[in-house]
């Protein structure tokens, strides 16, 4: 079985399937700049970190792998072309089951907040209505929560508009977030390294100055 994606630089790939693996990693595409469609079911996948420079992707299968976040797919967000990706089997993508008022589920409307350009998620059409649904739960400037302030104040003139259907509270971290996160961490230990070793040398001349000193 196929650990490692390797071995691909500069062919002329246009498809690529790498489905029943144990490869745990996205690496090494940006050297396959014409693949178009890639099948990575079944695999132990728990990124899509690797994909970011794959601007012909178009079909994106990366069922039953381990991903469980769904701002993963903001990995692919700036994917021009990409218009279909199925999830289905990774702990992020639901078990269908009958339909339950009480227990709503965000799921798809996460995914195409920040993935318009799909047509097709989990192999099931994403239309025109659902992804304005997604607009409307995430509020925003594509929302029409500005529209119906607007609208409210036509209708109401004297009185103060009130949303009464609050915005979707994302509580996952952005991966983008979580890279910035570590950069600054990094860079504040260094920082906080430099001032510790500067108080060191300053209390070692000052001891040397003391009245102990020469």
């Amino acid at each position: 079985n196929i650990e490692r994606i390797s071995g691909l630089d500069g062919l002329p790939l246009t498809e690529l399937a790498l489905d029943n693996n144990k490869i745990k990693f996205i690496e090494n595409l940006e050297k396959v700049p014409c693949l178009a469609k890639l099948a990575l079911g079944s695999n132990e996948i728990s990124s899509l970190d690797g994909l970011r420079k794959c601007e012909q992707l178009k079909y994106l299968d990366v069922a039953s792998n381990q991903i469980e976040a769904v701002r993963e797919v903001e990995y692919v967000q700036n994917l021009p072309l990409l218009c279909s990706l199925v999830l289905t089997g990774n702990p992020v993508a639901p078990v269908v089951i009958p339909e339950d008022p009480s227990l709503p589920n965000f799921y798809r409307l996460r995914v195409l907040v920040r993935l318009q350009g799909l047509t097709s998620l989990d192999g099931k059409l994403a239309t025109a209505e659902e992804k304005t649904k997604a607009m409307n739960l995430h509020g925003g400037d594509n929302s029409d929560v500005l529209n119906r302030a607007r609208v409210f104040k036509k209708v109401f003139p004297d009185m103060e508009y009130s949303n009464t259907l609050p915005c979707f509270v994302e509580t996952e971290p952005s991966c983008t977030t979580n890279e910035q996160k570590v950069s600054f961490e990094a860079s504040k230990a260094v920082f906080g390294a430099t001032v510790e070793a500067k108080r060191r040398a300053l209390n070692t001349t000052h001891f040397a100055d003391g009245p102990g000193g020469s």
